[in-house]
């Protein structure tokens, strides 16, 4: 991900030296500019990113410096859909899909297929 300033000017990195093993991408600012979120993580093609939500919070104030390092919104192993702000900005909405296996055993001697349930399962 990159950034400009709406002159044209200082193009960079955004967060080059932050988690630098992990791709970053599909960023959106929130109405107010106040939040930007992205997805961090590892990608895949033709595939939603199984990554994490991000938000930098890009709020400044006499008693507020600028936050260097975004917040972690999400955890765990979902693909998550582009994220969308609700119109007072104040609300995030997304939706997250993890994969699912299904485990199969053979029967040695009927040689029929089961469907594994657990690991107390017994063959």
């Amino acid at each position: 991900m990159w950034e400009i300033s709406a002159s044209g000017s200082t193009l960079h990195q955004l967060l080059r030296d932050w988690h630098p093993s992990e791709q970053k991408c599909c960023g959106r600012w929130s109405p107010s500019g106040e939040f930007f979120l992205f997805l961090a993580g590892y990608f895949q093609p033709d595939h939603y990113p199984e990554a994490q939500i991000y938000a930098l919070d890009e709020r400044r104030g006499l008693f507020r410096p600028l936050s260097k390092d975004p917040i972690q919104l999400t955890s765990g192993p979902a693909a998550w859909s582009p994220r969308v702000f609700s119109k007072d900005g104040k609300k995030i909405f997304a939706a997250g899909s993890t994969k699912r296996v299904n485990w199969f055993a053979s029967t040695r001697h009927t040689g029929s297929f089961s469907r594994s349930l657990g690991a107390s399962q017994r063959i």
